[in-house]
């Protein structure tokens, strides 16, 4: 994949953070010509990387690789992720707590999981919102504590239930401060889409769960292979279009690496039709940070050749150029499609899904009245899906 010098100085950065031995290479760097230092902040910032390249390249005495004024935006940035990280600490240990005290369990996902367990410190993996997992039978109790502790219900849907809280702070003076959003789920099973990806039964993800410690509370998180599969998702979900969720899944693979079984991942890429997403996800932590995973499984995880390169080249654009919107836009419309494993399977699942599922998305009480649906749904998922694009 061709990198901007801009996108090469950064992999550089990160790669040699993910090095077991990078206390020993201070001030080595490979030399990156022509970089636009007025281009790398705002691609920065894009790809969610700046306070993580401020840790890494303070830590690695790598100062004098960037201009006095570039390194100076890069600590900014790491303060204002910690910044947002003490207000976001504070809301999460609250619900913690109050799920605690509740006997309630609690899985951590992605960005509030990784920042506790994976990340050197927390405000290396800025997060937006705060996503959990409940047991389906807590849902509707944490609703109503959330409730009770002033959160506010901002959307629900079959699987997740989104709160936000204002939270007031003082630095200097009194201000308010953006919401804080919390996503709490209380399944991981994705809506009916063509790649099916995801079709997994939460109650392994319970019965493997880990237990680890957050904020002196006992909190569970995913077991390493199923993490490694939903971060994937979680990547694929956003077209491969942040540095930061690769660098996600190349720490976890490589912080991890010695209890992901590579054949069982193999068994379960096929089994829940998600060996396109998987193979790129990980064939892009081998050429970004020279993460190493099993070659015999992205052997069995490769698409077609036509596929792989089209996918590969749209990633790329992605990447690079996310200033591109309309073009962005275009290429990730694309890349879902290319990345179903199964194009015959996926539309048999698209036109006829099952009795259960329609009666839940359309709120149905009876079998006569689902029936008409079988004609209907596809008109109403796509208009759905097209009114969600233009947003």
């Amino acid at each position: 994949m061709w990198l901007s010098p801009e996108l090469e100085f950064i992999s550089n950065v990160l790669n040699l953070s993910l090095k077991p031995d990078h206390a020993h290479s201070e001030g080595k760097i490979s030399p990156v010509k022509n970089i636009n230092w007025d281009r790398f902040i705002p691609l920065v910032n894009h790809h969610r990387v700046g306070g993580l390249l401020f840790y890494w390249i303070r830590n690695l005495k790598l100062g004098n690789t960037v201009p006095p004024h570039v390194y100076k935006k890069l600590k900014d940035i790491y303060e204002s992720y910690s910044n947002v990280w003490e207000n976001h600490g504070q809301v999460l240990k609250k619900i913690l707590v109050g799920c605690h005290e509740r006997e309630m369990d609690v899985i951590l996902l992605k960005g509030a999981q990784l920042a506790q367990s994976n990340y050197p410190e927390r405000p290396l993996r800025p997060i937006e919102d705060i996503d959990l997992l409940v047991r389906q039978s807590d849902r509707s109790k944490v609703i109503k504590f959330m409730l009770e502790m002033g959160f506010n219900l901002y959307e629900t849907n079959q699987t997740c239930d989104k709160f936000f809280i204002r939270t007031i702070s003082e630095r200097g003076r009194e201000k308010r401060d953006k919401p804080i959003f919390i996503e709490v789920h209380s399944n991981l099973q994705t809506p009916i889409r063509l790649d099916r990806s995801f079709s997994i039964d939460v109650q392994d993800c319970w019965n493997l769960g880990q237990e680890k410690t957050v904020a002196g509370l006992p909190v569970l998180q995913l077991c390493p292979m199923d993490n490694l599969i939903y971060l994937c998702a979680h990547l694929s979900h956003h077209h491969f279009s942040r540095l930061i969720w690769i660098y996600d899944v190349a720490l976890h693979i490589q912080q991890c690496k010695g209890e992901i079984d590579w054949e069982k991942l193999e068994d379960m890429g096929a089994t829940m039709r998600i060996k396109g997403l998987l193979y790129h996800s990980m064939s892009l932590c081998r050429e970004f940070f020279q993460i190493p995973t099993s070659e015999e499984t992205l052997q069995d995880f490769a698409p077609s050749w036509w596929r792989r390169e089209m996918v590969h080249f749209l990633i790329g654009k992605n990447l690079c150029f996310p200033e591109r919107y309309r073009i962005g836009h275009f290429s990730q419309s694309l890349i879902k499609p290319l990345l179903i494993d199964n194009w015959m399977d996926a539309i048999m699942w698209f036109l006829f899904p099952t009795k259960e599922w329609l009666k839940k998305q359309y709120s149905l009480r009876s079998n006569h009245e689902v029936y008409p649906y079988y004609c209907l749904h596809p008109i109403l998922y796509l208009t759905k899906a097209i009114r969600n694009a233009k947003k």
